[in-house]
């Protein structure tokens, strides 16, 4: 296995795919990569690159093709196969809900850029992805590649019984959005305050078909591995943790800690030792989150502070003046005038 760089966090998987699709639309795959200082041979499917190179290539391929839906059209071609020694404990799992447990528990050997996510929404759940490395321009695309390969891992996991029944874009639609609408086929709506697919609770009672016990204590030992070398320090196990538990309200050390098997005050030396709080970093994700949710959405200001669980709008505004100098609105309006 390859890597660019030291700090390489991000599993190329599905990415590697992006040089034929760029050659089917009819653009230059090599110019692509050379925009991000790599080549087409270093889109192999075990390598591992920055996660923010990953998603400025997906944005600058889109750009290069004219092709504002890439990320889509790249992860309709892929389902949880291309997640490598993770994808492959999730085809031996014996239901479709303890396959999509292996893939929350284990991403973050492939990704320390952005989280996977299952949240029970009443009798539903939302499979979710969010990214709190940092807010990225173009991050649209590598949301709708991991929409698509979430529909198409329920519909391959239950040999094509089920599929998602609402799928929740957490970014603006673009002028033509046909491409989702084919693809989906369900309700979809834009402007979400996170991206994520609805999956029935009776899809999730699923049987795997063939999947095979003794396989699947094989391959989890590689994933114990994997997971052993991949998890990096504390700090990126909490961040991973506090992006999805937004969702549901304002996170809490002790409530971090209990996921992760700590004591709070265990968890807090341990953060001490690399030089954080879980305050800290608790602030960096919310300011990842709110500048994404700025740039990408046309939420308003006060529908964006209360994903992040602050009390009011008045918190929201103070807390991001502090992040940047300036009002969400003023931060908002000067990033669509450059993106123009």
């Amino acid at each position: 296995m390859k890597s660019l760089s030291p700090d390489a966090p991000q599993r190329v998987g599905p990415v590697a795919g992006l040089a034929a699709l760029m050659a089917e639309l009819g653009s230059d795959p090599d110019a692509a990569c050379r925009s991000v200082g790599i080549c087409v041979d270093d889109l192999d499917p075990d390598n591992r690159l920055p996660f923010a190179l990953i998603v400025q290539l997906l944005d600058r391929s889109a750009q290069l093709a004219g092709c504002p839906h890439l990320g889509l059209l790249l992860g309709m071609r892929y389902d949880h196969r291309s997640l490598g020694v993770v994808g492959a404990l999730m085809s031996h799992a014996p239901t479709l809900s303890v396959a999509l447990d292996d893939f929350v528990g284990s991403q973050i050997s492939n990704s320390r850029g952005a989280v996977v996510y299952l949240h029970r929404l009443g009798t539903d759940y939302a499979l979710g992805y969010g990214i709190y490395d940092r807010q990225l321009p173009g991050a649209s695309q590598i949301y709708d590649l991991g929409l698509a390969i979430g529909c198409n891992l329920v519909r391959t996991l239950t040999n094509g019984r089920f599929w998602p029944t609402e799928v929740l874009i957490g970014h603006s639609p673009s002028d033509d959005i046909r491409p989702y609408a084919e693809f989906f086929k369900v309700p979809i709506r834009f402007n979400q305050n996170q991206s994520c697919v609805i999956i029935s609770g009776e899809a999730l009672t699923a049987k795997v078909e063939d999947a095979d016990t003794g396989e699947r204590r094989r391959i989890l030992d590689q994933v114990r591995e994997l997971m052993r070398l991949e998890l990096g320090g504390w700090a990126a196990r909490v961040r991973h943790r506090i992006r999805p538990a937004l969702l549901e309200g304002l996170p809490s050390m002790p409530s971090i800690a209990d996921q992760l098997g700590l004591h709070p005050k265990a968890l807090a030396r341990l953060l001490s030792r690399e030089g954080t709080t879980f305050r800290s970093l608790l602030a960096d994700v919310r300011g990842v989150t709110a500048r994404e949710l700025l740039a990408t959405t046309d939420l308003p200001i006060g529908d964006i502070a209360a994903a992040l669980a602050y009390a009011n709008h008045g918190a929201f505004v103070h807390a991001f003046r502090q992040w940047t100098g300036v009002s969400p609105s003023t931060w908002r309006q000067a990033t669509m005038a450059i993106s123009r």
